[in-house]
């Protein structure tokens, strides 16, 4: 059982509470939120309905946490939250009741009626405004504060009003939150602090939930199909699903080009900021950034700073998520497959890019000769041959190259590496584009000798 807590700090109100003689017509003009609240918090101005509640309430600003797991000393601003905590030192013995259809075990019982839902697809509270449907009571009020016409506060970069004022704000890279818990879980990202690993492979996730999602990764479970593909969660075979149908229902305001994700549409409307939206500047190129963290990411290619380093051949990297990309090379690893042709891929990036070729997507274009590229890296290399700029030089031999890939492939010549080899006859071959070009030659000879 837990300590009592200290004795609570008095809190002021704001206003004294109405006395018996107060009226109805009186109370009719307060607004509806507010009837039967008669406590209010002098920081947030949020109204409460008894003394208890705002006092609880009152710890989130001051930062009070006085309720202390005997265990593991972990402190919890309410009592109620510090018996629910309780409840994973208990392990199973303490979680009696089970569901019968993933076997997963709960400590109460209307916490497994609620996860029953995600079985059966029943959502039993209904919006009143537009019909949409919710599994759990708070995530319907949750989407009503939507509907309501009063939004007063709006966001200096993209000009999105909001109902509530987003009182917490990171001090390294300025996003902000409504709530100290979101806010607490960011800053993990910035400080590495990472203390979910998963016991297969060893990669560590900031959030417990991130760490489940991933093990299913590892048990090959993948509930949510449509086509031949599976998924692992019901939202993203939604967006999958769009692949197929074609619905784009993400439209941007300012040009009406339209997305299959909402993400994707959040990522294209900073285009339209332009340098407004871009604060931060580096020093030494003068480029500009949007947020703070991203600035001090680029300024490691000017410095050097490469933090992160490969186990196996000791290549560093300056970020962790192209560390654990290039970790692949070495497991082959390839988790990354087109849903059109199977081809499978190291990093997510490179699937996008290759859709393009599928779709037919090219949006770069040349403004010399107007051709068209998937990629703009590409097209920036197209455009060194318009300039005649080749900044890349042999020290062999003073050969000069548009691209430093053409670069390195070129210094084999006189090395005499061969890295690559044909899987039919195993002849060695300098480029892995010869590799597929050899291998391809081989397959049409043999459909030519099968036809004869």
């Amino acid at each position: 059982s837990a300590p009592p807590p200290p004795s609570a700090p008095s809190v002021p109100q704001s206003a004294p509470e109405p006395s018996a003689s107060v009226n109805d017509e009186e109370l009719s003009g307060a607004a509806p939120s507010a009837l039967g609240k008669k406590h209010q918090c002098l920081v947030c101005k949020k109204r409460f309905v008894t003394k208890q509640v705002l006092q609880d309430h009152v710890r989130v600003h001051t930062g009070e946490r006085p309720y202390c797991c005997s265990v593991c000393g972990k402190t919890f601003t309410q009592r109620s939250n510090l018996s629910t905590h309780e409840r994973v030192h208990s392990g199973a013995e303490g979680k009696k009741h089970q569901c019968s259809v993933c076997k997963r075990r709960f400590s109460q019982k209307h916490v497994l009626r609620k996860h029953v839902r995600v079985h059966t697809g029943e959502r039993p509270y209904s919006c009143s405004v537009c019909g949409t449907t919710f599994a759990q009571k708070i995530n319907l009020s949750k989407h009503e504060r939507s509907h309501s016409v009063e939004r007063p506060y709006s966001c200096p970069v993209c000009n999105k009003h909001s109902p509530k004022r987003k009182s917490y704000s990171c001090s390294l890279c300025e996003k902000s939150f409504y709530q100290k818990h979101p806010l607490s879980l960011h800053m993990k990202y910035h400080s590495a602090e990472r203390p979910y690993s998963c016991t297969a492979c060893s990669k560590t996730f900031v959030e417990k939930k991130n760490l489940m999602k991933h093990m299913k990764c590892h048990s090959r479970e993948r509930p949510y199909s449509f086509c031949k593909k599976r998924f692992l969660t019901k939202w993203v075979l939604q967006d999958h699903v769009r692949v197929h149908t074609g619905e784009r229902p993400y439209c941007c305001s300012v040009c009406g080009k339209t997305f299959t994700q909402r993400s994707n549409l959040s990522t294209h409307e900073r285009v339209h900021s332009g340098a407004e939206g871009k604060k931060h500047q580096c020093s030494v190129c003068k480029r500009r950034f949007r947020l703070k963290h991203i600035l001090q990411r680029h300024l490691q290619l000017h410095t050097g700073e490469r933090p992160y380093s490969c186990s196996i051949c000791n290549k560093t990297f300056i970020q962790h998520i192209n560390l654990t990309a290039h970790m692949r090379l070495h497991s082959g690893e390839r988790p990354y497959s087109c849903s059109l042709c199977e081809k499978t891929f190291y990093q997510n990036h490179e699937l996008i890019v290759h859709m393009k070729y599928h779709s037919g997507e090219r949006p770069y274009s040349c403004t010399a000769c107007n051709k068209h590229f998937v990629e703009k890296k590409v097209l920036n290399a197209h455009m060194k041959y318009h300039s005649g700029e080749r900044p890349y030089s042999c020290l062999v031999c003073n050969k000069t190259f548009v691209e430093k890939k053409d670069l390195n492939a070129h210094i084999k010549y006189h090395s005499g590496e061969r890295p690559y080899s044909c899987l039919v006859c195993n002849k060695p071959l300098l480029k892995e584009d010869s590799k597929c070009a050899h291998e391809m030659s081989l397959r049409k000879e043999a459909l030519q000798l099968l036809s004869l």
